[in-house]
This record gives structure tokens, C-alpha cells and sequence, in this order.
């Protein structure tokens, strides 16, 4: 008789549920950054553009470069950075937009 075992995610995976790329966002819609999954020059190549933790951007643009609205500024993102991106829609969650 076999037995059947879930995968287990490693201790370390953080749970990305209810979480979107960045690169799927709706034009217009915002979210707050939960999560990035990306090389250390990578991650301060985003802090240096103000994408970080626990900021709310909002997608103006889809694309490669991606358009965001950062803290008030529309700044250019590749593809290939925004997929490394979770965030959390704000609508989605009941949180004000």
C-alpha cells in the first residue's frame, strides 16, 4: 500500500498566498510589498528606487519597463525585477486604497 505526502515548503519559504507579482498587478491598482525574492544587488537596486517592504506602490503601466507610483514618483521597473516582487492588492484584502 503507498502512501501519498504532501510537499513540505522549506522552513525558510515565507507563504506567498493571496500575494501577486508585481508584474501581474491591474493598471491603477495598489498594493503593499510583502515580499521580494531577489539578489542582494537586485534588493538594493529596489530600495534605491524606494521599493521595499512594506511600501504601497501602485502599477500606472504595465509592461517591460513597468511604470510605478512610488511614494508620489513614477519610476521605470524591468519585468525581470518585478517578478520578484510579491505584493499584497489593498482592495483585496478589505484595506483602504
Amino acid at each position: 500500500m503507498s502512501q501519498t505526502v504532501s510537499p513540505t515548503p522549506a522552513p525558510d519559504t515565507p507563504d506567498l498566498t493571496g500575494l501577486t507579482p508585481m508584474h501581474q498587478l491591474k493598471t491603477h491598482q495598489v498594493a503593499e510589498i510583502k515580499y521580494v525574492d531577489a539578489s542582494h544587488d537586485d534588493i538594493a537596486r529596489l530600495k534605491s528606487m524606494g521599493i521595499c517592504q512594506g511600501r504601497r506602490i501602485q502599477l500606472i503601466q504595465a509592461g517591460d519597463p513597468l511604470i510605478l507610483k512610488v511614494v508620489g514618483v513614477r519610476i521605470g521597473v524591468s519585468a525581470r525585477l518585478a517578478k520578484r516582487v510579491y505584493a499584497e492588492p489593498c482592495c483585496s484584502s478589505g484595506k483602504k486604497c
